[in-house]
């Protein structure tokens, strides 16, 4: 079972996406993997529809001002703190002077710590997630490559593999003939290719096993702490 076969309902890539977007970077990294090495297709979809803190502020004006009506002035505020004071000037521009008044009286009084301003970060964005899937941000009206379309879930499917050309028989041509001309060559009594020799030792079949058998370990460990975060998200929602 993959990772991602409880996402594929309709839905179910913004869930795993909000969930990949609010996780600390190494844990996302590890998931990740996974993702790419089971199911490559939903790997691209997320790394291109996947929005970060940088991406939000840098929207156009009237975009962040919907934003930040939106989501109570503590949390934005501490979001912000992990600016520098010249960015933090920058994105105050984008608002209005009522907003901006808001906004400033609850950044200057707030004293976070680190892990504060962190989650606070996370927690903006889940709510810009949110705002995205209730349509009061409209990411494709200014950039299309976020928009998720109904049931994109549906369209993430592998691309089937095209089966090789074989070249028509009795075609004339040095191709064919050189072709022919291999397969007539005898092999050697015992003439076992290197790969073959070495790849298929019991010390190597071990190792692949183990490795095989370490990989399969953890992506059960990541699913279980995905499937748990889940829930506690929607219990706490």
């Amino acid at each position: 079972m993959a990772m991602v076969d409880r996402y594929r309902k309709s839905g179910g890539f913004n869930e795993l996406l909000k969930v990949l977007e609010t996780c600390n970077a190494k844990k996302r990294e590890q998931i990740m993997a996974i993702i790419q090495s089971e199911t490559p297709e939903w790997a691209a979809a997320i790394d291109q529809k996947t929005i970060t803190f940088a991406q939000i502020i840098s929207w156009e004006s009237n975009v962040f001002l919907d934003i930040v009506s939106s989501i109570p002035s503590l949390q934005m505020a501490i979001a912000l703190k992990s600016l520098t004071p010249a960015e933090y000037q920058v994105v105050l521009k984008k608002l209005s002077h009522q907003e901006q008044r808001k906004l400033e009286l609850v950044y200057d009084e707030i004293k976070p710590t680190p892990v504060d301003i962190s989650s606070g970060v996370f927690k903006v964005i889940g709510d810009v997630r949110d705002l995205i899937g209730k349509s009061v941000v409209k990411v494709e009206k200014f950039d299309m490559r976020l928009h998720i379309p109904n049931n994109f879930e549906a369209t993430l499917v592998k691309p089937a593999s095209k089966p090789p050309e074989r070249p028509a028989q009795g075609t004339k041509g040095f191709q064919n003939s050189a072709f022919e001309a291999k397969a007539k060559v005898p092999a050697k009594p015992f003439d076992v290719p290197f790969y073959l020799a070495t790849e298929n030792r019991p010390e190597v079949l071990k190792n692949k096993i183990r490795e095989i058998t370490q990989q399969l370990a953890l992506a059960l460990q990541q699913n279980a702490q995905l499937k748990e975060e889940l829930e506690s998200k929607k219990k706490a929602a």
